[in-house]
């Protein structure tokens, strides 16, 4: 058997009887565990899909993934080969039903803005969909996550208020509801711990407006700007720079200005592109929520006066 032979990329795994492929379940206090045993079918194609829909022949473009089912089709009968012609892949994990991908989706979005992802991916057992969340890292390491609001916050050095400041201008951008506290994780490490952004909800991206309440937008944004930390999480400096350079070589002549709006253009271009390219792979329904994410980003990467 393989261990943890999965790809944690927000991919569907396709459909499957329960007790088929969930050989134990835990419970604590914060989580639901599964251990599952499923085929590795390396040249196997993954589903793109429309899981709220269900749509089981919508297929996007092929890509290759180290586990998914025999079938392709969610709906499909066809007959499980034999344990004994693939390896099998054995795995523990975070397990929570859902009534969508959503989680997936916005995890995998957390790369373009630096954040650190989960690692997830979705499954339909029985007729009931799932969220796993990955629990153990590349080197086997369990990933304990702990309750943001059971640590005091006071003493952590200023890279762990960074980070919180950074997931709270993602979930402004999302309009991911629920953006308190209790949306978020402690995950630890040997000599340090990190805030991760752990319960999505919802979303009101078309909404507009803030998720952020006025209190917490004063206690966390008080030496840095959304607008300061939107910059730093799309590597906007890195944009200006090469506008600067191709503008003009005579420092006189440059527009500092016009710097600006062509650097917040060439990123707007290759974000969107980023984003639809990750929509499209997981969850093509929801590509709508291109233009409210470029939006809000566009409005935090305002040209200044």
């Amino acid at each position: 058997m393989i261990d943890n032979n999965l790809v944690w990329d927000g991919s569907y795994l396709g459909k499957f009887k329960k007790e088929e492929v969930v050989k134990d379940s835990k419970q604590d206090d914060q989580f639901k565990y599964f251990q599952l045993c499923l085929w590795d079918y390396s040249e196997c194609k993954t589903i793109s899909m429309d899981i709220s829909k269900d749509k089981s022949k919508d297929k996007g473009d092929s890509m290759i993934t180290p586990v998914t089912s025999p079938a392709t089709s969610i709906d499909s009968d066809d007959t499980i080969p034999s344990m004994e012609s693939k390896n099998i892949i054995k795995v523990w994990c975070i397990a929570r039903k859902v009534t969508s991908n959503l989680t997936c989706l916005v995890d995998e979005m957390k790369v373009h803005f630096g954040i650190v992802k989960l690692g997830t991916h979705s499954i339909k057992l029985n007729d009931s969909l799932y969220v796993l969340i990955r629990l153990y890292d590349d080197k086997g390491k369990h990933m304990r996550y702990v309750p943001f609001n059971s640590i005091d916050t006071s003493k952590e050095p200023s890279h762990f208020f960074q980070h919180l400041r950074e997931i709270y201008v993602f979930r402004h951008i999302f309009g991911l509801t629920s953006s308190y506290g209790t949306s978020l994780m402690i995950l630890n490490f040997d000599l340090s711990r990190i805030p991760i952004d752990f319960y999505i909800y919802n979303t009101k991206a078309e909404c507009g407006g803030t998720v952020i309440g006025k209190k917490l937008y004063e206690d966390l944004f008080d030496r840095e700007t959304m607008s300061m930390v939107c910059e730093r999480m799309t590597c906007f400096e890195t944009y200006r720079l090469i506008e600067m350079e191709e503008s003009s070589e005579d420092l006189e002549l440059i527009n500092l200005q016009g710097i600006y709006v062509g650097a917040k253009s060439r990123l707007l271009i290759d974000l969107e592109n980023e984003i639809k390219i990750t929509i499209k792979r997981i969850d093509q329904s929801k590509q709508h929520l291109t233009k409210y994410i470029i939006d809000k980003v566009c409005s935090l990467l305002s040209v200044p006066s």
